[in-house]
Protein backbone atom coordinates (compact mmCIF):
# COMPACT_ATOMS: atom_id res chain seq x y z
CA UNK A 1 0.00 0.00 0.00
CA UNK A 2 2.83 2.32 0.74
CA UNK A 3 4.25 1.58 -2.61
CA UNK A 4 0.96 2.50 -4.29
CA UNK A 5 0.75 5.80 -2.43
CA UNK A 6 4.31 6.60 -3.42
CA UNK A 7 3.55 5.79 -7.08
CA UNK A 8 0.34 7.86 -7.02
CA UNK A 9 2.18 10.77 -5.37
CA UNK A 10 4.98 10.54 -7.91
CA UNK A 11 2.45 10.50 -10.75
CA UNK A 12 0.73 13.57 -9.31
CA UNK A 13 4.06 15.37 -8.96
CA UNK A 14 5.02 14.49 -12.54
CA UNK A 15 1.63 15.72 -13.77
CA UNK A 16 1.95 18.98 -11.81
CA UNK A 17 5.49 19.45 -13.09
CA UNK A 18 4.40 18.90 -16.66
CA UNK A 19 1.45 21.23 -16.18
CA UNK A 20 3.72 23.89 -14.68
CA UNK A 21 6.42 23.68 -17.36
CA UNK A 22 4.21 22.95 -20.38
CA UNK A 23 1.34 25.23 -19.45
CA UNK A 24 -2.31 24.52 -19.78
CA UNK A 25 -2.11 24.38 -23.59
CA UNK A 26 -5.60 25.54 -24.42
CA UNK A 27 -5.02 29.33 -24.19
CA UNK A 28 -1.98 29.04 -26.45
CA UNK A 29 -3.97 27.06 -29.01
CA UNK A 30 -6.75 29.65 -28.89
CA UNK A 31 -4.28 32.49 -29.29
CA UNK A 32 -2.57 30.69 -32.17
CA UNK A 33 -5.89 30.01 -33.90
CA UNK A 34 -6.85 33.68 -33.49
CA UNK A 35 -3.51 34.80 -34.89
CA UNK A 36 -3.89 32.40 -37.82
CA UNK A 37 -7.40 33.69 -38.56
CA UNK A 38 -6.27 37.31 -38.31
CA UNK A 39 -3.27 36.67 -40.55
CA UNK A 40 -5.49 34.87 -43.06
CA UNK A 41 -7.95 37.77 -43.10
CA UNK A 42 -5.11 40.28 -43.51
CA UNK A 43 -3.66 38.22 -46.35
CA UNK A 44 -7.10 38.04 -48.00
CA UNK A 45 -7.54 41.81 -47.74
CA UNK A 46 -4.03 42.40 -49.07
CA UNK A 47 -4.70 40.00 -51.96
CA UNK A 48 -7.97 41.76 -52.82
CA UNK A 49 -6.19 45.13 -52.70
CA UNK A 50 -3.44 43.81 -54.98
CA UNK A 51 -6.03 42.47 -57.42
CA UNK A 52 -7.89 45.81 -57.39
CA UNK A 53 -4.63 47.70 -57.95
CA UNK A 54 -3.70 45.41 -60.85
CA UNK A 55 -7.16 45.83 -62.40
CA UNK A 56 -6.94 49.61 -62.05
CA UNK A 57 -3.47 49.67 -63.59
CA UNK A 58 -4.70 47.50 -66.47
CA UNK A 59 -7.69 49.79 -67.07
CA UNK A 60 -5.44 52.86 -66.97
CA UNK A 61 -3.04 51.26 -69.46
CA UNK A 62 -5.94 50.33 -71.76
CA UNK A 63 -7.36 53.87 -71.56
CA UNK A 64 -3.94 55.33 -72.31
CA UNK A 65 -3.48 53.00 -75.28
CA UNK A 66 -6.93 53.87 -76.60
CA UNK A 67 -6.21 57.58 -76.24
CA UNK A 68 -2.86 57.21 -78.00
CA UNK A 69 -4.47 55.18 -80.79
CA UNK A 70 -7.25 57.76 -81.14
CA UNK A 71 -4.72 60.58 -81.30
CA UNK A 72 -2.71 58.72 -83.94
CA UNK A 73 -5.85 58.12 -86.00
CA UNK A 74 -6.79 61.81 -85.77
CA UNK A 75 -3.26 62.81 -86.78
CA UNK A 76 -3.38 60.44 -89.76
CA UNK A 77 -6.79 61.79 -90.81
CA UNK A 78 -5.54 65.37 -90.54
CA UNK A 79 -2.43 64.53 -92.57
CA UNK A 80 -4.60 62.85 -95.23
CA UNK A 81 -6.91 65.87 -95.38
CA UNK A 82 -3.92 68.21 -95.67
CA UNK A 83 -2.40 66.09 -98.45
CA UNK A 84 -5.73 66.00 -100.31
CA UNK A 85 -6.07 69.79 -99.96
CA UNK A 86 -2.53 70.27 -101.26
CA UNK A 87 -3.26 67.97 -104.22
CA UNK A 88 -6.45 69.91 -105.06
CA UNK A 89 -4.59 73.23 -104.83
CA UNK A 90 -1.78 71.93 -107.06
CA UNK A 91 -4.32 70.60 -109.59
CA UNK A 92 -6.18 73.94 -109.65
CA UNK A 93 -2.92 75.83 -110.13
CA UNK A 94 -1.88 73.47 -112.94
CA UNK A 95 -5.28 73.93 -114.61
CA UNK A 96 -4.95 77.72 -114.34
CA UNK A 97 -1.43 77.54 -115.80
CA UNK A 98 -2.67 75.31 -118.64
CA UNK A 99 -5.59 77.68 -119.33
CA UNK A 100 -3.22 80.65 -119.40
CA UNK A 101 -0.91 78.76 -121.76
CA UNK A 102 -3.83 77.91 -124.07
CA UNK A 103 -5.01 81.54 -124.03
CA UNK A 104 -1.46 82.71 -124.75
CA UNK A 105 -1.16 80.23 -127.62
CA UNK A 106 -4.54 81.35 -128.99
CA UNK A 107 -3.47 84.99 -128.84
CA UNK A 108 -0.20 84.13 -130.56
CA UNK A 109 -2.15 82.27 -133.24
CA UNK A 110 -4.51 85.24 -133.68
CA UNK A 111 -1.55 87.59 -133.97
CA UNK A 112 0.01 85.34 -136.57
CA UNK A 113 -3.24 85.12 -138.53
CA UNK A 114 -3.77 88.89 -138.33
CA UNK A 115 -0.35 89.46 -139.78
CA UNK A 116 -0.99 87.25 -142.84
CA UNK A 117 -4.63 87.84 -143.73
CA UNK A 118 -6.55 91.09 -144.14
CA UNK A 119 -8.91 91.94 -141.35
CA UNK A 120 -12.56 91.15 -141.90
CA UNK A 121 -14.90 94.11 -142.52
CA UNK A 122 -16.65 95.39 -139.44
CA UNK A 123 -20.26 94.43 -139.14
CA UNK A 124 -22.90 97.15 -139.44
CA UNK A 125 -24.35 98.22 -136.14
CA UNK A 126 -27.87 97.03 -135.43
CA UNK A 127 -30.61 99.67 -135.77
CA UNK A 128 -31.71 101.28 -132.53
CA UNK A 129 -35.11 100.21 -131.27
CA UNK A 130 -37.92 102.68 -131.81
CA UNK A 131 -39.56 104.04 -128.71
CA UNK A 132 -43.24 103.26 -128.23
CA UNK A 133 -45.69 105.94 -129.22
CA UNK A 134 -47.17 108.08 -126.49
CA UNK A 135 -50.99 108.09 -126.20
Amino acid sequence: MQRTLILVGAAILVALGLWYFMGRGEPEVTETEGAIEETTEDAGVATEDAIDDAATATEDAADSAATTTGDAAEDAATATEDAAGDAVTATEEAAEDAEAAVEGAAEDAEDAVEGTTPPAPAAEPAPAPTPPAAD
